[in-house]
């Protein structure tokens, strides 16, 4: 885990996989507040995820990204 960023585990926040993973070929997720909005993102791999975060410049360090350690 890295410092100072909110990466975590599905374990470590208690909910169950489904809820937060409903697709399993997914196994990325990315919460973050667009103006008064949450939205919701879901990626295959961590080179999506960079280039989503890049094109939109969303801040790593407010976004909240979770893996889904099951898959």
């Amino acid at each position: 885990m890295c410092s100072g960023r909110s990466y975590r585990r599905i374990e470590e926040i208690g909910m169950i996989s489904t809820e937060l993973f409903p697709y399993t070929s997914f196994p990325i997720r990315l919460e973050f507040m667009e103006g008064k909005h949450s939205r919701v993102c879901y990626f295959q791999d961590k080179t999506h995820l960079n280039k989503y975060l890049i094109k939109h410049k969303i801040n790593k360090k407010t976004a909240n990204i979770l893996y889904n350690e099951e898959t």
